[in-house]
């Protein structure tokens, strides 16, 4: 039985969400990259910036602005930003630096002051509650290295259940990255702000605290604030379906335009119906598909080819969608692919999805077609219970 797909739960919004100010990578592929390298910046590498140059996003790391010092990490990591802008900026690539959305590492000195006076600023941070303050060491087992090594490398947990917290946030830590002295936005993108939304105060002092408003908060002032200097948000987040939705309609309410971060996408039926969705909602996204899903579950590798096609299939050539495919968070770990300079074109209608097997649990094909004569497909096999399989992908060039 085949049918062409109309909507999947999909709810049109009234009016346009805000989208990206910059145009559209289109009619090339919105491949984009998001390494960084613990041994040199990468623009002063001649090896590494000419790999850059391929790519049309370029999100930075944390790990360029430790470079096995954990100080003045927002002064590097700007300066990488404008660097890559100045040198890309021409062919039409974005770039945006990084920041925790609910870490404090020390190595930005805008977090240091606070935590070097938890007397005036402790309600800034979560605390157990026993009062010592909630910390996270996963940029020191990142880099190799321990807080009594590196004290730079350790980070407190932001309070976003504290108004005073969130100005700071924005206006101070966001601020000190994306502006000059003078208050004017520096020249690139905006900013990728890692799981932003995983502020979670159960087990603190703060546990009454409703997450999901302080969450909330914390996009709406930095979207804003980020529009007033010209700058955007990419929100890595993991709500989905009508919660995502919801949140969506929330910040765009606001007047507030983002991007959705998805890490670790990957080739399979439930994450395809999503990025449909999402897309079809208004909702530009950048996937980050990774060789073998999230790196710590055990299940097959995934090859570039069937990510591939299952973005193609879910996206249709969407303006502000972006693909990026690694195996980890290194400059090592991504490599240019000759698929990635294709032009697809977009999509001429939406998906033709057939169905076969056992009709209480089939299997799906999904098959779309784009303007340059380009099929992308994907094969998602009826559920095994003993054996797991990832949705395989198929482009076909005319």
């Amino acid at each position: 039985m085949a049918f062409s797909l109309l909507a999947l739960s999909v709810a049109l919004v009234a009016a346009a969400p805000p989208q990206p100010p910059w145009p559209s990578p289109l009619p090339a592929f919105a491949s984009s990259w998001f390494g960084g390298s613990l041994d040199y910046k990468e623009w002063q590498n001649p090896s590494q910036m000419a790999q850059l140059s391929q790519y049309k996003a370029i999100l930075t790391s944390w790990i360029l602005p430790t470079n096995h010092t954990f100080t003045n990490a927002t002064a590097i990591a700007s300066e990488q930003a404008v660097k890559l802008k100045e040198a890309f900026g021409a062919n039409g690539t974005t770039v945006f630096t990084y920041q925790s959305g609910i870490l404090a590492p020390a190595f930005y000195p805008e977090n240091k002051v606070l935590m070097d006076d938890p007397a005036t600023y402790g309600d800034f941070f979560l605390r157990q509650n026993d009062g010592s303050f909630m910390s996270s060491e996963t940029y020191c087992s990142q880099t190799h290295t321990t807080p009594a090594q590196d004290p730079g490398c350790l980070s407190y947990m932001w309070n976003w259940c504290n108004e005073s917290a969130i100005d700071w946030y924005v206006h101070k830590v966001l601020g000190g990255m994306v502006t000059d002295s003078s208050g004017k936005g520096l020249n690139f993108d905006g900013v990728f702000l890692d799981n932003s939304d995983e502020f979670n105060p159960r087990g603190s002092s703060n546990g009454a605290c409703d997450a999901h408003n302080a969450t909330m908060s914390v996009h709406i002032e930095t979207a804003k604030f980020f529009q007033s200097v010209g700058k955007w948000p990419i929100f890595s987040t993991t709500n989905s379906g009508a919660s995502m939705q919801a949140e969506a309609d929330l910040l765009w309410a606001a007047g507030a335009g983002f991007s959705k971060f998805w890490e670790s996408w990957n080739p399979s039926l439930g994450a395809i119906v999503q990025l449909y969705n999402e897309t079809e909602y208004g909702l530009p996204t950048v996937v980050h598909a990774t060789s073998h899903g999230w790196p710590f579950e055990r299940k097959p590798a995934i090859s570039l080819n069937d990510s591939l096609a299952s973005f193609l299939v879910a996206t249709g050539g969407a303006p502000h969608s972006y693909f990026q495919y690694s195996s980890g968070w290194y400059d090592s770990d991504f490599h240019w692919s000759p698929l990635f300079g294709q032009k697809y074109g977009t999509a001429v209608a939406p998906p033709t999805i057939t169905k076969y097997g056992n009709m209480s649990a089939p299997g799906e094909i999904w098959e779309r077609k784009f303007s340059t004569g380009v099929v992308a497909s994907v094969n998602c096999t009826p559920p095994d219970p003993h054996k797991f399989a990832w949705c395989k992908g198929s482009i076909t060039f005319p």
